[in-house]
């Protein structure tokens, strides 16, 4: 969001030739999984399927984790409200993979 705040989310977007080397550098270096223990497809978040938005269990929690760090002062200036930034969230997913 702040990226997209500042301009720059839409040239991040635009440049594939990016995306993919970045897809492929994390592919090799930075082997992760998600919460059900599959490895995380890196090219698939690149080529139309990025998730930048919860399934809803996981958005509780995370909604939860999001006021914890709210109430201890952990996030500088107002914190925006957390149905906002997913909306936000959603919109800059919906761009990401090529929709409007």
């Amino acid at each position: 969001m702040r990226l997209d705040d500042e301009g720059f989310a839409q040239a991040a977007f635009d440049d594939k030739p990016l995306a993919k080397e970045v897809a492929d550098w994390k592919s090799k270096f930075f082997r992760e999984k998600d919460s059900e223990g599959n490895v995380i497809d890196y090219h698939a978040a690149v080529s139309g399927k990025l998730q930048l938005v919860p399934n809803e269990d996981m958005r509780k929690e995370l909604e939860a984790d999001y006021q914890k760090m709210v109430d201890a002062g952990l996030l500088l200036g107002d914190a925006e409200p957390f149905d906002e930034l997913m909306k936000r969230c959603e919109a800059l997913q919906k761009r990401a993979n090529g929709g409007e």
